[in-house]
């Protein structure tokens, strides 16, 4: 036996069995799951005079109901009543991130252009010199790095989906806004406070000692790690292999690199035994001569035990590089240490350690019968 049950969503009519009553079925209409019930008889009421005419359509049968198709029976309550299926949701265009609708009526494509927008601030950042005339103290790394870091976290912003539309959008316009307004702050920094800035957060020198000789144990300290380099030969002395570190120093001008360099003579020399203010001052004017730049100071130095030395400070042909050379000599071998820098000012602090490091003990003097000794 089928009885009739009506759709509560489109109110259609269609016929189950007695035995799907209370069952959960899908109506062939609209496919909208329900509980079948059966519904209940209309009141009889007195029929309505029957019309003048009749036309052709209204003597046609009433359709009749389809049957409903069975889904699953209802899910019940701990006392054993049914429970009526929830209505589908409808879907959710405010909250979803990936439907076209996702923000205030714009489609996603344009929420994540806008999210991309950062990614111009590089592009504009190589054309503001050309525009602006002023050049930026900061590498282009600076906003490249601020670029990808907004655009990410505008992206984050755009698929977060329990935020509104609204907020959404104005947390990204927001960001892109912070970003292009921290980039012109960037670029636009003073080259004296970024230098300042880079000295602060610099990491400090890390010396190496160099200790060698086997005829006598020598020490200088490097400000970083040493690799070999060769020294132009000065007054007809020649240098074995020697140690140098070329290290970057921020100034208010940007980066500046110095040279630090280490050398000892090949072997001792003859005039060198006694050396007195004539040897100096003649390895000064070779000195010169072979670096083609000028003496500005001629400074007699000593080691912490009292070994003859001297210094000079040379402005090289460019007139800006400054090039401080102190010389000691110890049983007629000469041992050279120099650095070379834009600008280099006398008792700049590294500068000055690195000449006050040099100890030497006298060991041995050194003669032909040392042979294969260094």
């Amino acid at each position: 036996m089928s009885l009739v049950v009506r759709c509560p969503g489109c109110g259609g009519a269609s016929r189950v069995d007695a035995g799907a009553l209370g069952q959960m079925v899908g109506c062939p209409r609209c496919h909208l799951p329900f509980v079948a019930a059966e519904e209940a008889p209309a009141p009889i009421s007195a029929p309505p005079p029957a019309p003048a005419r009749k036309s052709a359509r209204a003597n046609r049968p009433a359709p009749r109901a389809t049957a409903a198709i069975p889904i699953a029976p209802p899910r019940e309550r701990l006392n054993g009543s049914p429970v009526a299926p929830q209505a589908r949701q409808a879907p959710d265009h405010e909250h979803d991130p990936v439907t076209k609708h996702a923000t205030v009526g714009l489609p996603l494509s344009v929420m994540v252009g806008f999210a991309l927008m950062p990614f111009a601030i590089p592009l504009l950042w190589l054309l503001g010199p050309t525009v602006t005339g002023f050049e930026a103290a900061v590498s282009i790394a600076v906003p490249a790095a601020l670029a990808v870091a907004a655009a990410a976290l505008c992206l984050g912003i755009v698929y977060t989906i329990d935020w509104t539309g609204t907020t959404r959008l104005k947390g990204v316009l927001i960001l892109v806004g912070l970003a292009y307004l921290s980039a012109a702050g960037l670029y636009f920094l003073k080259p004296a406070l970024v230098a300042r800035l880079q000295t602060m957060f610099a990491l400090p020198a890390v010396w190496f000692p160099i200790t060698a000789e086997s005829n006598g144990e020598y020490y200088v300290k490097m400000p970083g790690a040493p690799t070999e380099v060769q020294v132009a030969t000065v007054a007809g002395i020649e240098w074995k292999p020697g140690r140098g570190v070329d290290r970057e120093t921020y100034t208010n001008n940007g980066p500046k690199t110095y040279r630090y360099r280490f050398a000892v003579s090949t072997a001792p020399q003859p005039q060198a035994l006694a050396p007195d203010g004539a040897w100096f001052a003649s390895f000064g004017r070779h000195l010169a001569d072979s670096t083609k730049g000028r003496i500005v100071r001629d400074e007699a130095k000593s080691t912490r035990d009292n070994l003859p030395g001297r210094e000079w400070e040379l402005r090289l042909p460019d007139s800006e590089t400054v090039r401080i050379v102190r010389v000691y000599v110890v049983q007629g071998r000469v041992y050279y240490l120099s650095v070379e820098g834009p600008d280099l000012a006398p008792g700049e602090k590294l500068s000055e350690f690195f000449l006050d490091s040099f100890e030497r003990a006298p060991g041995p003097n050194p003669g032909p019968q040392k042979k294969g000794r260094r």
